[in-house]
């Protein structure tokens, strides 16, 4: 007699879908609040199988003069077995999240254009984790009025988080997802700004949990994410590896070059700040660009601010009278 042994192993083709978009404060509160309300009704539409009516999404969408079909939201372009879609807000920022679908409809980002908006990132079908970065400051902390209390804010926060406050975000949920490796933290490009890289269970519930925290301790949050592209445990060794240390190395912004505009992109892209506080700080040069911070981090805002044309200068502690 000859026995045989088969071993299958089922699978499916769903993964996480996830779009990050960023807008003006006003129009993302008025987006986020009509993207709730068309999510619900029509998952509710969804769930009751209706071929009689037209679905809310494509009536939304088509109201919005968005690029759809009758099918919108009707195949694999919604949860049907999993959670409904989440839409959360932090600052200027949109998250529009589903842990376990097959795809979801474009006409989300299509949308966020057409209010004005821009589409950071977006995760179209992912398998492997997905990382969010944030990027933490007081409004204006730079002033050298206010440098004290920004630090201070900031301290506050990275000692809550290092005491456990987003721990919730990293516990196992299950066996086949295991607990997650804990955020890094380090400082940002200038006294008063921090960044936190973490990846927690559900970016949904992060995002919200990482803005409620940044307003008790009065900061503003930048978000990005990305798809995890190594395993969590080399992900880990890799935030390890490029955490900033403060240094004691400055730039100094003697002048703006002949090009103003030109030297305002660059800071506000050095530094991580509004186009508003970047265009403020310049028309007060001469002024402390970064200051204690590593020489890495100096010569990175002192080549930006070079290459458009500006007068700066980089001190290093030698330059330092004591």
């Amino acid at each position: 007699m000859t026995a045989r042994v088969y071993v299958a192993f089922s699978g499916n083709n769903s993964g996480t879908y996830a779009l990050l978009g960023t807008l003006e404060r006003a129009k993302a509160d008025a987006l986020c609040d009509e993207l709730r309300a068309v999510f619900e009704a029509h998952d509710a539409w969804v769930k009751r199988d209706d071929d009689e009516t037209p679905s809310p999404l494509y009536e939304y969408a088509t109201k919005q003069g968005l690029t759809v079909s009758r099918e919108v939201g009707t195949w694999d372009d919604w949860p049907h077995y999993g959670t409904p879609p989440e839409v959360v807000q932090s600052g200027d920022d949109v998250l529009v999240f589903v842990p376990y679908t097959a795809d979801f409809p474009a006409m989300v980002g299509e949308l966020i254009y057409r209010r004005g908006g821009r589409v950071e990132a977006e995760l179209g079908h992912a398998h492997n984790p997905v990382v969010l970065t944030h990027t933490l400051w007081m409004h204006e902390g730079w002033r050298s009025e206010l440098r004290e209390a920004a630090q201070t804010a900031v301290r506050a926060f990275e000692s809550d988080v290092r005491a456990g406050a987003l721990a919730a975000l990293y516990t196992a949920r299950n066996e086949r997802r295991g607990a997650r490796p804990g955020p890094a933290l380090r400082p940002g490009f200038w006294p008063g700004q921090c960044e936190l890289v973490h990846v927690p269970q559900d970016a949904a519930e992060a995002m919200r949990a990482v803005d409620a925290l940044a307003t008790r301790h009065g900061l503003r949050v930048r978000t990005g994410l990305f798809e995890a592209p190594l395993s969590l445990d080399e992900l880990a060794r890799v935030f390890a590896a490029t955490t900033r240390t403060a240094g004691q190395h400055q730039v100094i912004l003697w002048r703006a070059g002949s090009d103003t505009t030109a030297t305002v992109r660059a800071l506000r892209t050095a530094l991580g700040c509004t186009l508003a506080e970047a265009a403020e700080r310049v028309a007060q040069a001469p002024i402390e660009a970064v200051r204690e911070v590593s020489e890495t981090e100096a010569r990175r805002v002192f080549e930006a601010l070079q290459g458009a044309g500006a007068e700066a200068e980089l001190l290093g502690p030698e330059h330092v009278t004591r």
